[in-house]
């Protein structure tokens, strides 16, 4: 291997490495700063009520695990935009 490939696969391994530290930061940044934490329970604009199961980055905010009707929690979720110009926007807090 030549000095420029070397050289090339060292910049590649580090900007990897880079890359996953990134990640992790930006996990923690979005678990800080959301109003919402894993356990909450929430209501969205339309009335559907669940618990908050994972916080995330990028366009998604939050991953809700929704109520059925009879108030047991189940297996359908929903994922909502971190920001409030969408039609799926969590209220707040509170069932």
């Amino acid at each position: 291997m030549g000095k420029l490939e070397q050289e090339i696969v060292e910049l590649e391994d580090q900007i990897s490495l880079l890359k996953q530290q990134l990640s992790v930061l930006k996990q923690q940044y979005a678990e800080e700063t959301s109003p919402f934490k894993v356990g909450d329970v929430v209501v969205d604009d339309r009335g559907h009520k669940g618990v908050v199961v994972r916080i995330t980055t990028g366009y998604f905010g939050v991953k809700v695990r929704l109520f059925k009707k009879d108030g047991s929690l189940g297996t359908r979720t929903n994922d909502y935009y971190s920001w409030k110009a969408t039609g799926e926007r969590l209220l707040g807090k509170g069932c």
